[in-house]
């Protein structure tokens, strides 16, 4: 073989950093983020798309809201949509997190506003906040489980009129 034809052949098997470069995958703690973002902003509509098609959600701690587990993007979003009704707005603050592998732990504290008649309250918006741990299993980009421990008897002791 020439040097000349040696030369071209090294030049199709080396490709330009740019042309073999693909895009990084987001990082999981990204990922974590503008999931909550949305979740908390209760953007529900669009939530399917950042959860894999089987991810699964559940809620060890939820026997005071109900049920505990779901599978399914578009099956999570509908229970969030479902149980969200009396909220008026949530906010949440990271309080601490760490990454491992693909696991996002979160503590957490949420801050609700619900709208007091749909507690049975006579003021209009009752306030509460919520100490929490939130886990996420990150893959390809997308929430593949989550999974809440939330102080939910905190949260109601704290109901106040906001």
């Amino acid at each position: 073989m020439s040097i000349a034809a040696m030369a071209m052949a090294l030049a199709m098997m080396v490709q330009s950093p740019a042309e073999t470069a693909a895009s990084p995958p987001p990082d999981a703690l990204s990922v974590a983020r503008a999931y909550l973002d949305r979740m908390y902003a209760l953007e529900f509509d669009s939530l399917p798309e950042l959860l894999a098609e089987d991810a699964v959600f559940e809620d060890p701690t939820a026997g005071v809201a109900g049920s505990t587990a779901v599978r399914g993007n578009d099956n999570i979003a509908a229970a969030f949509q479902a149980t969200a009704g009396p909220l008026e707005s949530v906010e949440y603050a990271i309080e601490n997190s760490f990454v491992f592998n693909d696991l996002v732990v979160l503590s957490l504290t949420y801050n609700a506003r619900i709208r007091g008649a749909d507690l049975g309250q006579d003021a209009e918006y009752i306030c509460s906040v919520a100490p929490a741990v939130t886990i996420l299993a990150v893959g390809d980009g997308l929430i593949q489980s989550h999974t809440d421990y939330v102080d939910y008897g905190a949260f109601t002791a704290g109901f106040r009129p906001c």
